[in-house]
């Protein structure tokens, strides 16, 4: 399975430095899942690290299920993709 998107649907952080983050991953097979991470999200320091750290939790999840044991799925370049920074507004100088 190639997984093409991952939804992030709930994300919290505990009194423990731990990012608990519910997905919904969709597959190229037309396949969705929904699963519950646990991160550390001390570690993370920016958002796209921590959207790694997620993305390296489903992947050891989805490996320990019997039907994707022997065929290991894989996340797409984007299908986590970082959120898009702010728009920034410069002034002219008087």
């Amino acid at each position: 399975m190639q997984i093409t998107h991952i939804k992030l649907l709930e994300r919290q952080f505990d009194d423990q430095g731990r990012c608990l983050a519910k997905v919904r991953i969709a597959g190229s097979d037309g396949q969705s899942i929904q699963i519950d991470c646990n991160v550390p999200a001390h570690q993370s320091g920016r958002r796209g690290m921590l959207n790694g750290l997620i993305s390296q939790d489903i992947i050891r999840q989805l490996l320990r299920m019997p039907e994707y044991r022997n065929a290991a799925p894989s996340a797409l370049e984007f299908a986590m993709p970082e959120q898009p920074n702010r728009r920034k507004i410069v002034l002219p100088k008087r």
